[in-house]
């Protein structure tokens, strides 16, 4: 018999109390199992039990910046996040893409429709483009950024730094003992335990519950805490009525389930193969630089980004943090400052880990401003940083594991050397321009940097109502996954994030009512138009559920509100009542609609890959954002007999005059010489050439 089969012949554990059942359990505190764990909380789910290996908050690798959908509608505003995630949002004014040598290949921004004259004309029929209206356009957008951002954005997405989301998302969680009473009339919310520093082992299903066994994880903080719970043994049993991969990409949930469901399956289905981890052919180096505002190397990168595509490599940056009152530094802490707090740890300098949580303040806060200023003579200060991801086919599997487990100078090297090819063009210059050599070399000061191959998977197999027939004693039908676990991607069409954060409202949604997100909105609309009408008269009558409320009708929370999209509750829900047909249903329905609507993402994500590095990449037609405008401009200017503005014949028109200008544009662009070695006179350069070679052609023609 193996380990992990006798895990469950042993008893019960000291930690295990024969009458303490969860209603969910779910295995991952990453973005994924937060914001499951947040998702139950609202819909008023009882008893949620959130388990992590790692030992605490910033055991790990900040991580990456996230870029998030920006909609009322979407899975930030049905968690309640959207607000926070608008304040936290470090916003990009514009982007470029250019290829190795830094010619440019497209634009993404309002750098030209911001540049057209405030004058209709100069009196003769012509534009004047004058010096001052160039030499005013960082103003000018950086107001139109700032509006745009306090405004929520209105377009476009928000760029999150991963801690900061969990931190949020984390914050806003009941992590009480106790289960949370009612909220001013907001209706009653769950509370959720938070289990850090175990690892899950096996579980096991039953027709009643899911039994899980998870082993502490080599540093475990041994003070116990209201919102912690911590065991004396080297196993924890936890039993629960749903259990919930969260735990990622190399999901041990995903693989314990997929290999219990093929044991029962293969006698019924004897070719079936369930879908494994797929190397894409594409690594990655991701790292996290500081970038000094009056250095004019990396003024391409003040409030801004770029793209560099050469066929086989892919370099992307995006503002990762900007100092402002409200961005959290313990979470926005360098990699110095989180190895010295790791170092607190395994010294013993303290096991509470709220002490620890305040020291790593001070010294990852200092950490972020020694680091950050190394100009001398100048006064410290915080300042901006940037995320950078260098991507790249070539690489097997194994050559980009072995990378991956590589020490920060191998990783950094590695990176360096891919970009200082000889550019036999440009007598004396090394490389690609300027600005990625400062960018990745920066990335000493900041300590962070990291590589991975890239993987994705096929299309989650979708359990049927029979598959499983009713004599199996543990048939399955409790235990499913989200994010990564169910649908992992690659970054190319940055949706992994919102795709685990549309999985969490769904979660909720089904295993609290049995009904989807959109069934519960219009069910709420419905309630509200018949005035004093009760949601619980409304409840779905598939629920036999057992609520108990009495003996905690003295915890009483009134800061925290729930989300106004989301069901307000009368009683607390339990799945205590819930037979494993029932839970089995709702699962099902889970993955299908999380399935249905990741699957195409993951395609695209797949796609992409394979484009971005190859020879195809530097073929593609890239726009340039606003030459619709300055042509437009131009067209009105010019020739005023034209069509009227906005008609269907003067939108086809323009659109028709934009498709020739492009690689007309880009070849000027490239004879004048405007290209990232520019540096500071690049958008000014850019806007002359641009608006000239418009002019020019819609005169010409």
């Amino acid at each position: 018999m193996e380990e992990s089969e006798r895990q469950f012949n042993t008893g019960t554990s000291s930690s295990e109390s024969a009458d303490e059942v969860y209603d969910v359990c779910i295995v991952g505190g990453g973005i994924g199992g937060l914001a499951a764990a947040l998702s139950l909380q609202q819909h008023g789910v009882a008893r949620v039990l959130l388990v992590e290996r790692d030992t605490h908050f910033y055991d790990r690798k900040q991580g990456y910046g996230l870029t998030l959908t920006n909609s009322l509608t979407g899975p930030l505003a049905r968690l309640g996040l959207l607000d926070d995630c608008i304040a936290k949002n470090c916003p990009s004014q514009s982007h470029f893409t250019f290829n190795a040598q830094g010619e440019i290949l497209g634009y993404y921004g309002r750098v030209l429709s911001l540049s057209l004259p405030t004058t209709t004309s100069t009196g003769e029929g012509e534009s004047e483009i004058t010096a001052g209206t160039v030499l005013a356009l960082e103003q000018r957008q950086n107001t139109h950024s700032q509006h745009h951002s306090q405004q929520g954005g209105n377009r476009g997405n928000l760029r999150v730094p991963r801690q900061e989301l969990r931190q949020l998302m984390l914050d806003r969680l009941h992590l009480e003992q106790e289960v949370q009473g009612e909220s001013e009339g907001k209706g009653l919310q769950g509370s959720v335990k938070m289990l850090w520093g175990h690892k899950l082992i096996d579980y096991e299903e039953s027709d009643n519950v899911v039994r899980v066994c998870f082993q502490r994880t080599d540093i475990t903080p041994t003070t116990a805490s209201d919102n912690q719970l911590n065991s004396n043994t080297d196993k924890v049993y936890i039993r629960a009525y749903v259990l919930v991969g969260a735990d990622g990409l190399r999901s041990r949930v995903r693989e314990l389930r997929d290999m219990k469901h093929k044991a029962l399956l293969q006698p019924l289905y004897p070719s079936l193969s369930l879908p494994p981890l797929k190397y894409l052919g594409v690594s990655v180096i991701i790292g996290i630089a500081p970038v000094d505002e009056d250095d004019e190397d990396l003024v391409l990168l003040k409030n801004k980004g770029f793209y560099v595509l050469d066929g086989t490599h892919r370099l992307f940056t995006m503002p990762y943090f900007s100092p402002k009152e409200n961005s959290d530094y313990r979470v926005i802490a360098t990699g110095q400052a989180l190895k010295r707090e790791r170092q607190l740890l395994q010294e013993g300098v303290t096991s509470d880990p709220t002490a620890i949580t305040d020291t790593a303040t001070t010294v990852m806060s200092d950490t972020m401003t020694a680091t950050a200023t190394t100009v001398e003579g100048r006064e410290s200060k915080l300042i901006p940083h940037v995320m950078w991801q260098l991507s790249f086919s070539g690489l097997t599997e194994s050559e980009g594991l072995a990378l991956k487990n590589s020490s920060f100078d191998e990783i950094l090297s590695n990176a360096l050397g891919r970009v200082a090819v000889t550019d036999t063009t440009r007598p004396g210059a090394v490389g690609w321009f300027p600005a990625v050599h400062k960018l990745l070399s920066n990335t000493r000061r900041s300590g962070e940097v990291w590589a991975t191959p890239l993987y994705d998977r096929d299309d989650m197999r979708l359990c049927k109502k029979g598959d499983f027939g009713s004599t199996i004693g543990s048939a399955p039908g409790r235990v499913t996954v989200i994010g990564d676990a169910a649908h992992p991607m690659s970054m190319f069409k940055g949706q992994g994030a919102n795709m685990a954060l549309e999985d969490a409202p769904l979660l909720g949604a089904y295993l609290a009512t049995g009904k989807s997100m959109s069934q519960l909105e219009v069910k709420k609309r419905m309630r509200c138009e018949v005035s004093g009408e009760s949601e619980s008269d409304n409840r779905d009558s598939e629920r036999d559920m057992t609520c108990n409320t009495s003996k905690h009708s003295n915890n009483i929370n009134t800061s925290i509100s729930t989300p106004s999209n989301v069901c307000s509750h009368t009683e607390l829900i339990t799945l205590a009542g819930l037979s494993r047909d029932v839970i089995s249903t709702r699962i099902r329905n889970i993955e299908r609609e999380m399935i249905t609507r990741a699957s195409p993402k993951v395609q695209g994500s797949r796609a992409a890959a394979k484009l971005l590095h190859s020879s195809k990449a530097l073929e593609e037609h890239v726009d340039i954002g606003g030459l619709e405008d300055v042509v437009r401009y131009y067209r009105m200017t010019l020739d005023p007999s034209a069509h009227p503005v906005g008609s269907k014949a003067e939108k086809e028109e323009v659109q028709g005059i934009v498709m020739r200008l492009l690689p007309v544009v880009r070849e000027a662009l490239k004879r004048e010489g405007v290209t990232a070695w520019l540096g500071c006179r690049l958008e000014q350069e850019f806007v002359r050439v641009v608006f000239d070679t418009v002019k020019q052609t819609i005169v010409t023609n």
